[in-house]
């Protein structure tokens, strides 16, 4: 069983885009351009079912590009973001 979905996009509309269709099903999506500025520490996961977060690196080079996903994937996981049934999706245009 799935009990939270993280989406990782490299944009905003990548986020929103594939955000949408889980909200419009009912459930609790959140949709961050980034951990800090959407206030993500110390927030309660169980206030959401979907995390769609963007990396805002569409326009930057591969190397820092993979950086940004690695490194938001991991402060997820170190700031209690996953647990049994997180599943982790990385958005690919």
């Amino acid at each position: 069983m799935i009990s939270h979905l993280i989406i990782i996009a490299d944009d905003l509309t990548g986020a929103a885009d594939t955000a949408a269709s889980f909200a419009q099903a009912g459930l609790r999506t959140v949709v961050a351009l980034s951990l800090s500025e959407a206030g993500f520490s110390g927030k309660n996961p169980a206030s959401f079912e979907v995390l769609s977060l963007s990396t805002d690196s569409r326009q930057v080079e591969a190397d820092e590009a993979a950086r940004r996903v690695r490194q938001s994937v991991g402060w997820l996981r170190q700031n209690g973001f996953e647990s049994p049934g997180t599943f982790f999706y990385k958005k690919i245009d």
